[in-house]
């Protein structure tokens, strides 16, 4: 399956990882270039999972509306505060998305009723 990845925190990152061993496609977002370039140099993401290999393979993208272009599978895992402006940003022409999973514990009082509410 191809699966997108938006944020390259600890959680995505994680996923990201286990999902490749799982034999899936994976493309993963993060929204600083500089980031995804250390990443992409050294096979880790030492800032948020120190010492654990980064799979070379896994598609890097820096502009989420390129992500999630070809998924079948989107999950968007980063902070509740980011999730609307990262929903816009990965869906901006509102292009169909056949299915997206919010890893994030949507809290606030304008993003709890509906994260991606629009």
């Amino acid at each position: 399956m191809k699966i997108a990845v938006l944020g390259l925190g600890a959680w995505g990152t994680a996923l990201a990882r286990l999902l490749h061993q799982g034999g899936h496609t994976v493309t993963a977002w993060g929204h600083q270039a500089d980031h995804l370039n250390e990443i992409r140099a050294t096979g880790k993401n030492e800032h948020f999972l120190p010492g654990i290999d980064f799979p070379r393979d896994i598609v890097l993208e820096s502009v989420a509306a390129r992500a999630v272009v070809d998924a079948e599978l989107t999950l968007v895992a980063v902070p509740s505060k980011a999730f609307n402006p990262d929903c816009q940003v990965a869906n901006p022409s509102r292009a169909l998305i056949i299915l997206a999973v919010a890893l994030t514990a949507c809290l606030g009082s304008s993003s709890a009723r509906n994260c991606c509410a629009r």
